[in-house]
């Protein structure tokens, strides 16, 4: 019996090694299968592009399967021309983004991979296109249809879908209802150019962050073209609520003189006048008159004035300006337990104001081991906080009178005797040694009798609220009469409220760069600004006085 008909006979005498024999080798063809199919790349399938229709420069979107996980020797074609490398911002296995090419023809688009060649589909250059004689301008009114989170808090990242945004934002903005009521009484505030709140703009698509201040209410986006619809959109008020309740409008001046300019060649003086600051509690900011014409009239805060020198003695420069701002008051409800730690986003946007500077000293060894000592034990950031200011409100003492010099921030920790200026920076100092993220901000305290007296105060950061508002001086005690005689306030109610009568004209240390290194500045400490250039004189000019007036109110209703 020769080999093949023994193994006829085991297969014939034993059925169940008949059937393993066929389990084993489906087993073998399975696998084989498998492992052949994973050297095979499949080749990639397009399924959308957005927009079908875009203007060179536009942020291009392509959606499909099996695009791979990186570029490498892959390329997008528009009609008939690959991309050049610099156009491509992100490649996925399912997405593609890219930025359209000034050369950008019509044509049909195609994902080109080394597995092959995806479907194609159509696109149009808007520039080609012919322009219709008879256009409706609602046709090219933004449009909202649909908002990505259904309940975000304060601080998150939003896309907001639509039409007719504009491929480039430019002066185009997005408002939040800044009160819960949705009547005609119903106001609005923009996001904010400094936060940044704006992440991403095109003509289809908005990714923004929820501006401090926001309400639940209706959102809406302006462009040159008009004003969007409605959509509604819910706040998440899971950490707290801040409440807007009174508003005064006040007229404010200011003035300037430099007298006796002495200088030995041509030369130029140079002015930066504080504006006041847009904020949820600032939203209406005008400037009513400016005399002379400036040279800049908004930079880093400031209106800008440049005046040529001749050579000589020049006698008298002088500047004018008007201001109409509109401020409210802030009254707010935390719930403590819901505070979280901060994001990796939140602590990189506002790493600035967790560092210390010329005016905080949140890196001293005094202040360090006391923000320790106060706010041991936690971790919440408002509690810390919190420490920190009942610890202050209870050891210190206020001086009434204000210093005309600044002093060392440990000499007033040995005397436990702070003014205004200091209360500020001291808060500021200890919370930013114990992690908060704080600023100090500068401006003027309005009393009833309209005298507007330089003043300091402190806002700190709570993830998902945003900012809460820290008035250090007025919790110690400093007197000023308020619009409404009756209403006597105590101590606690300055850390997280604020009344309209505060103007602020700066939020943290504005850090200005001189132009002509050569030159001469003055710095105004104390003043209602926190900024390092106030004047810049050109080397040439030996000599000048200077003269500003405090502020001004006119008026307020």
């Amino acid at each position: 019996m020769n080999f093949t008909q023994k193994l006829r006979y085991v297969f014939k005498k034993y059925p169940s090694l008949r059937f393993i024999s066929l389990l084993v080798l489906i087993f073998i063809v399975f696998f084989s299968l498998v492992f052949f199919s994973r050297g095979i790349q499949k080749a990639p399938h397009l399924y959308a592009i957005s927009p079908q229709i875009a203007n060179p420069g536009d942020i291009f979107t392509l959606t499909g399967q099996f695009f791979g996980d990186e570029q490498n020797d892959s390329y997008v074609e528009i009609g008939g021309n690959p991309l050049t490398q610099s156009s491509y911002l992100e490649w996925s296995e399912n997405s593609i983004r890219l930025t359209l090419p000034a050369n950008i023809q019509d044509g049909l688009v195609y994902v080109v991979t080394k597995a092959g060649r995806s479907e194609p589909k159509n696109f149009a250059n808007r520039q080609s296109i012919p322009i219709l004689v008879k256009k409706e301008s609602t046709l090219h009114t933004p449009r909202i249809s649909s908002v990505s989170e259904k309940k975000p808090a304060v601080g998150n990242l939003i896309s907001i879908q639509g039409a007719n945004f504009s491929s480039l934002r430019g002066s185009s903005k997005v408002y939040f209802s800044l009160s819960d009521t949705e009547d005609d009484t119903t106001e609005y505030i923009a996001c904010s150019e400094t936060n940044p709140d704006y992440d991403f703009w095109s003509d289809e698509l908005i990714r923004l962050r929820v501006p401090d201040g926001a309400q639940s209410g209706n959102i809406y986006v302006e462009t040159d073209t008009g004003k969007s619809n409605f959509f509604p959109i819910q706040i998440n008020t899971k950490v707290g609520t801040k409440t807007h309740k009174n508003k005064n409008t006040y007229l404010l001046s200011l003035h300037g003189d430099m007298t006796d300019i002495e200088t030995m060649g041509e030369s130029t003086l140079t002015l930066r006048i504080p504006r006041p600051i847009y904020s949820p509690l600032q939203e209406l900011i005008e400037i009513t008159q400016s005399k002379p014409e400036p040279t800049i009239a908004d930079h880093m805060g400031t209106i800008v004035h440049q005046f040529p020198i001749s050579k000589g003695i020049t006698e008298k420069i002088e500047v004018n300006h008007n201001f109409v701002v509109l401020a409210r008051s802030l009254e707010t409800e935390i719930a403590e337990k819901e505070i979280l730690p901060y994001s990796d986003k939140s602590l990189s946007m506002y790493a600035e104001y967790l560092k210390p500077n010329s005016l905080i000293v949140s890196d001293k060894a005094e202040i360090q081991e006391l923000a320790k000592k106060i706010t041991k034990g936690t971790t919440n950031v408002y509690t810390k906080a919190r420490r920190i200011f009942d610890y202050i409100k209870e050891k210190f003492t206020l001086d009434v009178e204000l210093r005309e010099n600044e002093r060392n921030l440990q000499f007033a920790l040995e005397l436990k005797t702070l003014d205004s200026y200091e209360a500020a920076l001291l808060f500021t100092s200890l919370c930013r040694a114990a992690e908060i993220i704080c600023l100090p901000v500068a401006g003027v305290l309005i009393d009833a009798n309209l005298i507007a007296k330089n003043h300091w105060w402190t806002e700190i950061y709570l993830e998902n609220f945003g900012w809460l508002p820290v008035d250090m001086s007025l919790a110690l005690g400093l007197e000023y009469q308020g619009f409404h005689i009756n209403e006597k306030k105590d101590a606690d109610f300055y850390f997280g409220n604020i009344d309209s009568q505060h103007i602020a004209f700066s939020r943290g240390l504005n850090t200005i760069k001189p132009t002509n290194q050569t030159g001469k500045i003055v710095t105004r400490n104390r003043s209602y600004a926190l900024q390092t250039i106030w004047e810049e004189a050109s080397a040439q000019i030996l000599s000048y006085s200077s003269f500003w007036s405090p502020i001004y109110v006119n008026g307020v209703y």
